[in-house]
């Protein structure tokens, strides 16, 4: 039986903005876990989240909060511009666990700053991939394990609203379906799992004509990415290039099937037997229960009340073998394959991992004028500015008419199409 702790966790969040009310409802629907405490400048917001979840004390500083309530576990729910900073002061303020959302960090650098000093400091961090969780998504991992479609060889994902921002869950689902995540605690995969989501190589390709930021930190307008990974599997991403925004589901083609893969259902189709197959995949009842009591409703809420469950039992084992499903050692490696992508884009050639360039390659592409934007006018998609945005109505309805963002931006700024001349694209 693995070592435990009995007493109740005390759990502080910093940035308490929309994402920290579905990690402070994930808390709360598990016993065991108070949340004594939220570090937020806005006074409103600060107020608004106070009230809602019945916070004992709020901060304006999040190092004073640290301070005071020395918590046992803390949520990052700040911008990620500002990640590596709050991970730091919690991990110097002697902070056991930490979840800090996703994307990790805005290069590759912090990102391994942040796995290094709490590795140095025998803090746990954890990164927001709570999709993780679906129980579709680990069913899929079983299935691959066991044969069930063969070797995997393609797998595709569709997403919207950038690389960073929204493919990070798909590259980590798929990681994860391939086998990337042999548990914390154990050295190699077990009888049945998969071994397959180490990434070797990228190719990318980035085009930027509008001045595209989200949450303060410039984005691309599109992107396209291949990802090799070992035993032969590749993984083909296509980043608002179309219509489709599905960060929850993935293919998965192999030699013998395929397998559709969303939240709380599979279809496996065999190319051997030539039959179709759905499965339902439920989630654990106790834990469906728990979220919706706190108003954690579908497969995207619940996915936080499993989540904040697990860290529970990650933050209160002393063993070391708890097999918590997204360390921050396996976000790090799809931080990588993003940042790899990017650098791909930025040399025109494939790069092989590890990676070895440590800032932002888009940065450093904007920074070097590889990207000149065509057409002025800064836009954020999810900021505060976005709520404001003239154009934010026109862009909603002609996406949800099934345009894709270079489409959408070229009918707002009355142009036939966003030129595609070599000094814009790399």
């Amino acid at each position: 039986m693995t070592p435990t702790t009995t007493e109740n966790l005390r759990v502080a969040i910093i940035g308490c903005g929309s994402i920290a009310t579905r990690h402070a409802q994930g808390y709360q629907s598990v016993p065991g876990m108070d949340i004594v405490a939220g570090a937020e400048p806005n006074q409103e917001t600060a107020q608004s989240f106070q009230e809602r979840f019945h916070i004992p004390r709020m901060y304006s500083d999040p190092t004073e909060m640290l301070q005071q309530e020395k918590p046992d576990i803390v949520s990052v729910c700040t911008w990620y511009l500002l990640h590596m900073a709050h991970v730091v002061a919690a991990v110097e303020h002697g902070v056991k666990v930490i979840l800090c959302e996703k994307p990790m960090a805005l290069n590759l650098a912090e990102a391994n700053r942040m796995v290094d000093i709490c590795a140095a400091h025998g803090t746990k961090l954890a990164i927001g991939h709570q999709r993780r969780f679906y129980p579709a998504w680990t069913r899929a991992r079983q299935l691959i394990g066991e044969g069930a479609i063969g070797q995997p060889v393609l797998v595709t994902g569709h997403v919207a609203d950038g690389l960073l921002n929204t493919c990070s869950h798909v590259i980590d689902g798929i990681r994860y379906a391939l086998g990337s995540a042999i548990p914390v605690g154990r050295k190699s995969p077990q009888p049945g799992e998969p071994a397959a989501g180490r990434a070797v190589w990228v190719m990318g390709a980035v085009e930027r004509k509008t001045d595209r930021w989200e949450r303060n930190v410039p984005i691309e307008d599109c992107c396209l990415g291949l990802v090799q990974f070992n035993e032969g599997v590749q993984a083909l991403l296509q980043i608002d290039l179309t219509a489709r925004n599905e960060p929850d589901c993935f293919t998965i083609q192999g030699t013998e099937g395929m397998l559709m893969v969303e939240p709380d259902q599979l279809r496996q189709i065999s190319l051997i037997h030539v039959d179709k197959i759905s499965i339902s995949v439920p989630w654990d009842p106790e834990i469906a229960i728990a979220a919706r009591a706190v108003g954690l409703e579908g497969a995207f809420n619940i996915a936080y009340a499993a989540q904040a469950r697990s860290l529970k039992a990650w933050a209160q084992e002393t063993s070391g073998n708890y097999p918590y499903r997204s360390p921050g050692s396996e976000a790090l490696q799809t931080h990588e394959i993003m940042m790899a992508l990017y650098q791909s884009a930025r040399d025109h050639e494939l790069v092989r991992l590890p990676l070895q360039v440590q800032q932002n390659p888009l940065n450093l592409m904007l920074e070097e004028g590889k990207l000149p934007v065509l057409y002025p006018g800064r836009y954020d998609i999810r900021g505060p500015e976005s709520q404001t945005w003239p154009h934010r109505e026109a862009y909603y309805r002609l996406r949800a008419a099934g345009l894709s963002h270079p489409e959408i931006m070229a009918r707002i700024l009355g142009v036939e199409s966003m030129p595609q001349d070599s000094a814009s694209v790399s």
